[in-house]
């Protein structure tokens, strides 16, 4: 609750990590926040794109008919 009622005030100096600096001298660094939902996002990017490539290894037809059209499968 004391927590709370700290005022705060947002800042990005020169170097690439903002953080609050609060009126009784205290910071609260905001990068690591950030940083985690990057790497949350990075990871599931990777995995579904494993998967992928798995699925497109296992069956490469699989890919090749997802793409085509009727008109292509008339000729």
């Amino acid at each position: 609750m004391l927590h709370a009622l700290r005022r705060r005030r947002c800042v990005q100096g020169v170097s690439p990590q903002a953080y609050c600096l609060y009126e009784d001298g205290g910071t609260h660094n905001l990068a690591a926040g950030a940083q985690f939902v990057f790497w949350v996002c990075f990871v599931s990017s990777l995995l579904l794109l494993a998967v992928g490539l798995r699925e497109v290894a296992r069956d490469p037809q699989k890919l090749v008919r997802q793409f085509r059209t009727e008109r292509s499968l008339a000729r």
